[in-house]
């Protein structure tokens, strides 16, 4: 007569949810990684200097590989973000201010596309 029963659950909804991060984890990073790349070029858009609208529209994403975004900013974004602004205290780097504005956001984006289903 045994002294000690165990019985243990929920074994196959775990393994499961291991092949299922396993299995979708390339479209899981696609995902995040596409949010993350629209979330940029949207407040970059935000952010730029406006006088003709040019910079701004030309701002886009490009491709989505599994471990790189790209997104292009033609026009006069080189320039923008060299440049002073004509008052103190105005700088025009948008696509610097950009990424220091979205790198909190993202970890949130990661969190959001890798939770189990």
């Amino acid at each position: 007569m045994p002294f000690i029963s165990i019985n243990v659950t929920g074994l196959t909804e775990s393994i499961d949810n291991i092949n299922r991060v396993i299995n979708g984890q390339s479209q899981m990073n696609m995902d995040a990684l596409n949010e993350s790349a629209d979330l940029f070029v949207s407040t970059a858009k935000q952010k730029a200097h406006v006088i003709t609208g040019k910079t701004r529209s030309s701002i886009r994403k490009v491709a989505v590989f599994p471990k790189e975004a790209v997104i292009q900013a033609d026009y006069g974004a080189k320039f923008e973000e060299k440049r002073q602004g004509l008052k103190d205290g105005t700088p025009h780097k948008f696509l610097t201010d950009t990424v220091e504005s979205i790198s909190s956001k993202i970890p949130d984006i990661i969190r959001r596309h890798y939770r189990f289903q």
